[in-house]
């Protein structure tokens, strides 16, 4: 036999085993027991079963589209544009997450004390971003416009918004000493790009931000 990693996303919900044959309008087995706790399962092409509470805990997690598991059945997908679509989300996840923490280390909230220099947390972050930066650049729209053109066709009312607004996130996040006005562009096109694109409830910056480039991309 061969080993298998199975990849997918399925409804589920707490049922006893007893509550599950039921369910079916079956007669549970004399050899089995009713109280055994479990979930009953749905498949996304409509086929249902039972399992037990521990073999399933196991193999299956809470869905949560801010966290890395999610991105699994893209990442396993056939099609490369999918694993490409995993690759930014994971990326951006990861982002998000040490953003979090550095936040939360300046305002002497971290629940932890870290292992690293800050200075080493600094070109993590750094390289986080240029890393969005070329994911960006390497994915073109469907009208051929790639990451770095995308000022190129706005309006002046819309770069006078967005340079706005990488003043003011400059100034906040300022993680790297002597940081360059072009670090900042990018880290905020990176950041605010990824929020429309991944976040159900992008901030309002990141919504007008995300809306300018996909209506100058004619999407």
């Amino acid at each position: 036999m061969k080993d298998y990693i199975g990849v997918k996303v399925v409804a589920a919900e707490p049922m006893s085993r007893g509550a599950y044959n039921e369910y079916r309008g079956w007669k549970i087995p004399s050899d089995e027991n009713p109280e055994d706790e479990g979930y009953h399962i749905r498949y996304p092409d409509g086929y249902e079963s039972w399992c037990p509470k521990k073999q399933f805990e196991e193999a299956y997690r809470r869905y949560d589209g801010t966290k890395l598991p999610s991105t699994a059945i893209l990442m396993n997908s056939g099609d490369y544009k999918d694993r490409f679509k995993a690759e930014y989300k994971q990326l951006v996840i990861r982002y998000k997450g040490l953003k979090c923490m550095l936040e939360k280390w300046d305002n002497g909230t971290l629940e932890f004390k870290p292992t690293c220099p800050r200075s080493t947390y600094n070109m993590q972050i750094d390289a986080m971003v240029n890393y969005i930066a070329i994911l960006e650049v390497e994915c073109p729209s469907k009208n051929g416009v790639s990451f770095n053109q995308r000022r190129d066709i706005l309006e002046k009312k819309e770069r006078d918004f967005i340079a706005e607004h990488v003043s003011v996130y400059a100034a906040k996040y300022d993680y790297v000493k002597n940081r360059t006005k072009v670090d900042s562009e990018r880290e905020f096109f990176a950041e605010c790009f990824a929020e429309y694109m991944m976040s159900d409830n992008p901030r309002k910056t990141a919504k007008i931000f995300g809306e300018i480039i996909e209506t100058a991309l004619g999407r």
